[in-house]
């Protein structure tokens, strides 16, 4: 390598890093006043994971049926449905509140896993809530409560045994998930968040 060929790769090799400090120093500076542009970038990160599909999903699709973008809160919150395509009886109901740090993450991400748990005997209906930094707490533990309400009203219509109900979630929807339980069994924390 020529000694001009040499400065020339140091000089891109400078250009290069220059750049990248500069993008984080304005991500950081930015970040300093406002959280949009942090959770604009955590949720792309969050928002291209998701489950991974069990080796035999061919065979799930094929006995599970799917009804997506059903509206559950009269506005535009959707979820979507999931359950056995041949229901000899009604099935338990589980309601899956996605995680992604309040930020990020939808009810897409749990497909491979909800069609899983459909195949298994369960009607499964997993949710979409509104995200931070839009929309502020107690919002989505109002949204899965009123989820929970609109599974009550139409889940027999899909196979579902109104009277066995199951909460389920991953990471933040945990969170939701474990306020949403607190809520329905301690009417006076349900007054203090004003859901009824």
């Amino acid at each position: 390598m020529t000694v001009r060929k040499a400065g020339q790769a140091r000089r891109g090799c400078l250009v290069a890093l220059s750049s990248l400090f500069v993008l984080v120093l304005v991500v950081v500076l930015v970040g300093q006043f406002t959280p949009v542009l942090s959770a604009v970038l955590l949720r792309q990160l969050i928002n291209a994971s998701s489950f991974a599909a069990p080796p035999n999903f061919d065979a799930i699709q094929a006995h599970v049926v799917a009804k997506t973008g059903l509206v559950y809160d009269g506005q535009e919150a959707q979820l979507d449905l999931y359950y056995p395509r041949d229901l000899a009886a009604p099935v338990p109901v589980i309601l899956w509140i996605h995680g992604g740090g309040f930020i990020g993450g939808k009810k897409e991400q749990a497909r491979a896993y909800a069609m899983t748990l459909a195949n298994a005997g369960y009607l499964v209906a997993a949710m979409d809530y509104d995200l931070a930094p839009a929309h502020h707490y107690p919002r989505p533990v109002i949204q899965a409560n009123q989820a929970l309400g609109y599974l009550q009203e139409i889940a027999g219509q899909y196979g579902g045994d109104t009277g066995k109900f199951f909460l389920g979630s991953n990471s933040s929807g945990s969170q939701i998930a474990s306020q949403v339980a607190a809520v329905i069994s301690n009417e006076q924390y349900a007054r203090a968040m004003g859901i009824q």
